[in-house]
């Protein structure tokens, strides 16, 4: 299962649209709180497939803290952070952060896909 962390709604759906039409699993996490319960592999109580990467969109509030998360979980676990070309602060933030991949939003979008695939088979 992949989790995005997305609060542009129309990015999610569309993250989440894709995800579907390939058969690829995948939940949202609008939060810390969330990303964890996410990789604990509880959600709302119950248990859930255990999460094989991470999408977060770097113009989240919170977007470095949930890296952060995430690797701190599991270093191995494979994160994806995407965001606007011209912020190359936060793109560069997210290297540093310990993303696995950065991408400019719109590579990230024309290529989402083969990225959801290759997330789904780490």
């Amino acid at each position: 299962m992949i989790v995005y962390c997305c609060r542009d709604l129309i990015f999610a759906t569309k993250i989440a649209a894709t995800a579907r039409a390939a058969g690829v699993p995948t939940r949202p996490a609008r939060d810390v709180d969330a990303l964890t319960n996410r990789l604990q592999c509880v959600d709302d109580g119950r248990p859930n497939d255990p999460v094989t990467g991470v999408v977060v969109d770097l113009d989240h509030d919170d977007a470095l803290t949930l890296i952060t998360e995430a690797k701190s979980f599991d270093a191995a676990l494979t994160v994806i952070a995407f965001g606007s070309h011209v912020a190359v602060d936060r793109l560069e933030a997210a290297r540093k952060g310990g993303a696995d991949t950065v991408l400019p939003r719109s590579r990230f979008s024309a290529e989402l896909p083969q990225w959801l695939d290759r997330l789904d088979q780490t």
